[in-house]
């Protein structure tokens, strides 16, 4: 769907799709190869209106309407690498493109802090129900940033353990349901 990457101005490295649950590698892949193609469907609806992806929060909520919209995807989940590495300016600030505009004045040309960065990813977990992993959500130096992030995990319920309806697929598996429909993740 983005074969130059995240669009302009998205504040993540990829976004993906993660298959939970199913009982074999077909019937994931076949969920797979669903909701790639509804993404593909309402991602060109929305190109055709002249409505560009302009905020992570709008891409994720998009995958979630597919998956929503798909028969057979209740095991289809979203998950997003933010490369926080990549989004922290020198003076220890996250940015996030149009996203930061809910944060108003405390959003300095599109950046934020860690603490309101923080705010954002728990806006973005309750609002997108099929987001279930931000991965890479601080930069490796912030020790501020992951506190913060340890004292929030906290105070929700976390499982530990392995999940044993993950499916493990093999790699030609996957790749032949990619090549059934391309849209597998993103990359920027």
């Amino acid at each position: 769907a983005f074969p130059e990457g995240m669009p302009e101005g998205i504040p993540a490295r990829q976004c993906s799709f993660v298959l939970v649950g199913y009982d074999s590698v077909e019937a994931a892949a076949a969920a797979f190869a669903g909701v790639s193609a509804t993404f593909a469907a309402l991602l060109q609806r929305r190109q055709a209106e002249d409505r560009p992806l302009t905020s992570l929060k709008e891409l994720l909520e998009l995958m979630a309407k597919a998956i929503e919209q798909t028969p057979g995807a209740e095991g289809v989940f979203l998950s997003v690498d933010m490369d926080a590495d990549a989004l922290r300016t020198p003076e220890g600030r996250y940015r996030l493109g149009t996203d930061a505009a809910r944060f108003g004045e405390e959003a300095q040309e599109g950046a934020v802090g860690q603490e309101l960065l923080l705010e954002y990813y728990q806006l973005l977990a309750t609002d997108i129900s099929r987001l279930l992993a931000i991965e890479h959500s601080f930069a490796v130096g912030d020790t501020e940033g992951w506190a913060g992030a340890r004292a929030a995990a906290a105070l929700e319920e976390i499982a530990l353990e392995p999940d044993p309806r993950v499916v493990s697929a093999t790699a030609d598996a996957l790749a032949e349901a990619a090549q059934a429909s391309p849209q597998t993740a993103f990359h920027g």
